[in-house]
């Protein structure tokens, strides 16, 4: 199992939007991190593209058992919804999402 908690760097609303995320494994450990910068974007669009590609990077590790720790509800609910987020990688993994309070997600 490995667990991802989202790093979301931005104060405007739009504005300049920097996210990222740590990969753990089921004992906690390190196994990787990301960031990638998403221009000029709206809080809530750079945490879903950061959870897709968190979603995307995992598979292409090989790894098909993720359990995604969010501080956004928008990002919880779109990843439960089947008719709100729609990518071909819904059928290739298993994952689950939970939401976490931001004081939980460092």
């Amino acid at each position: 199992m490995c667990y991802f908690n989202p790093i979301l760097c931005g104060i405007f609303n739009p504005g300049r939007a920097t996210n990222g995320g740590v990969f753990r494994n089921s004992l906690g450990m390190f196994i990787g991190a990301f960031v990638e910068s998403y221009g000029v974007s709206s809080s809530h669009h750079s945490e879903l593209l950061a959870a897709m590609r968190a979603i995307e990077l995992a598979h292409d590790k090989g790894w098909h058992f993720l359990w995604l720790e969010c501080d956004s509800t928008l990002v919880t609910l779109a990843c439960k919804s089947l008719n709100l987020v729609l990518w071909n990688l819904r059928n290739k993994m298993n994952f689950r999402i939970s939401h976490i309070f931001r004081e939980d997600s460092t």
